[in-house]
């Protein structure tokens, strides 16, 4: 099986000019992994998994464990490729027409972690045909059935149900058992206690099931359905918050309760608009990566950290994914985080999700909440009406 992926990619660094080990059988590293800093119980470091390829990224999503984090990272580096393509990058960009069936053909479902994978450039596989020159010269034909067979695979794997819970026990025992800190407990606990409260509240959203199942006529129209609600919710939001001295964020959260819609981004400002009516006594900050269309919370970021590297943001620092019913460390953000995508095709749209790619994603913070700053607010406000009395 090896000798024919080899047949189906038939020197595909021949072709680009880059040395990349495709599906390799042998498994001594060529790098020298003692001298580089990777602790045997810690997350992988940020700034390393920036140099590693996206699928693998995302393959360590699913399976991560602290105690194995350097067998994973030799993994990790006899993957890497240039430029963030993978082989099906390659292949799309570079390959025959009969090269990339063959490939498809080959790796059947194993393929599909690969069509969601975005390069360096932001691109999924199925975005380069249209750069591949052997295609160009055979016809639009050629690259329309490429982009025909290619399209409904770039899909993504089933994710948990909207309505799922995160149980903090299992999530504690299962992931952070080695850590002794009470301020990290308290910050994991507030943080499924308010997820756990947002998904209860929001029963529909016009993005999250789109990612999970095929769907039917019936099903379609009602996503669309749920899409204008939100749309609509969200310019009435917008408005009454012109008109208010209330805080945006404040506003947008009760029409999303009201209404029990929301997409990542109502999701996200129900988990800053909660922490801070309950006297949180960490940061909460609204994320959004700002080429990926996606939105979560960040708790306890260090002041004055790097906002694109999360290796600074502290120890205590964690990502609170309400959309996607996850809660994990800032360091593991390079592992789990996924980017929001979709790819047309004949009028028709295909969403997925995205591993996380460090070259190309980038944050952008629209809320922030300090607990001192907020209790000093509220005192000051204090003192203003009984001086007024």
């Amino acid at each position: 099986m090896a000798a024919k992926h080899n047949l189906a990619l038939f020197s595909l660094a021949t072709l680009t000019g880059a040395s990349v080990n495709f599906f390799r059988t042998d498994k001594e590293s060529k790098h020298p992994i003692e001298s580089l800093p990777v602790e045997k119980k810690g997350p992988i470091s940020y700034s390393i998994m920036a140099t590693g390829s996206a699928d693998e990224i995302r393959m360590l999503a699913e399976d991560y464990t602290q105690n194995h984090a350097e067998k994973e990272f030799k993994e990790l580096l006899e993957t890497t490729t240039c430029r963030g393509n993978n082989s099906l990058h390659l292949a799309a960009q570079y390959n025959t027409p009969e090269g990339i069936v063959e490939l498809l053909t080959i790796m059947g479902e194993e393929i599909l972690p690969l069509t969601t994978q975005s390069n360096h450039s932001g691109k999924p596989p199925i975005r380069l045909l249209n750069q591949n020159k052997t295609l160009a010269s055979k016809g639009k034909e050629e690259i329309d059935k490429l982009t025909g067979i290619m399209f409904p695979l770039t899909r993504s794997a089933p994710t948990s149900e909207l309505s799922q819970l995160i149980d903090s026990n299992e999530l504690f025992s299962e992931r952070y058992s080695h850590i002794k800190s009470e301020h990290f407990k308290y910050n994991l606990k507030m943080a499924v206690l308010v997820i756990n409260e947002t998904r209860e509240a929001i029963k529909k959203s016009s993005t999250h099931h789109a990612i999970n199942l095929p769907y039917s006529k019936t099903k379609q129209d009602e996503m669309k359905e749920v899409t204008a609600a939100i749309i609509s919710m969200r310019r009435r939001a917008f408005f009454a918050s012109l008109f208010s001295f209330k805080d945006a964020s404040e506003i947008r959260a009760r029409y999303a309760l009201e209404r029990e819609v929301g997409n990542c981004g109502e999701l996200a400002v129900l988990v800053y608009v909660s922490l801070k009516k309950k006297g949180f006594n960490s940061s909460c900050e609204i994320f959004e990566i700002t080429n990926g269309d996606h939105v979560f919370n960040v708790i306890d970021r260090l002041p004055g950290s790097k906002l694109n590297d999360p290796s600074t943001w502290g120890e205590n620092a964690l990502i609170a994914d309400a959309w996607s019913g996850d809660v994990y460390l800032a360091s593991e953000l390079p592992l789990r985080l996924k980017a929001y995508h979709f790819v047309n095709y004949k009028q028709k749209e295909q969403h997925y999700l995205a591993p996380f790619n460090p070259y190309f994603h980038k944050f952008k913070i629209h809320n922030t909440y300090y607990p001192d700053v907020e209790k000093k607010e509220r005192t000051e406000n204090s003192q203003c009406t009984i001086s007024r009395i």
